[in-house]
């Protein structure tokens, strides 16, 4: 994933960016590196950015799905581009119980959470 943003040698760079080790604009030749600590992921559970858009998936994904399994199938295709596995499916519907709207923002951003959202292989 990526963010465009007009970036100015000498000027603070945002948080967010080097909390997830944007390359230093300094640089002549700035490279990322790739990290996973536990800033990244406090940042992704407290983040209002972050818990509005698994909002607005959790109102997309009831919109297109009204099925708790085909939901819980779209959820997994739209964010991580896969189908989930058995035992993923079978954790997530334990989870959703009975499939409130809470309960559905919380998966979604669990999933949006994910070093498998973040990063591609």
């Amino acid at each position: 994933r990526s963010l465009y943003l007009p970036v100015v040698r000498g000027a603070a760079v945002h948080e967010m960016l080097q909390l997830f080790d944007f390359g230093d604009p300094n640089s002549l030749a700035a490279s990322r590196d790739t990290t996973t600590n536990a800033p990244q992921a406090l940042f992704l559970m407290n983040s209002p950015f972050v818990r509005e858009q698994a909002k607005h998936l959790a109102a997309r994904l009831a919109k297109t799905a009204p099925e708790m399994p085909a939901r819980i199938r779209l959820a997994y295709q739209l964010t991580l581009a896969r189908e989930p596995s058995a035992a993923e499916r079978q954790r997530a519907t334990a989870f959703l119980g009975k499939g409130d709207a809470a309960a559905w923002q919380l998966f979604c951003q669990s999933l949006l959470c994910l070093n498998e959202f973040a990063y591609l292989e």
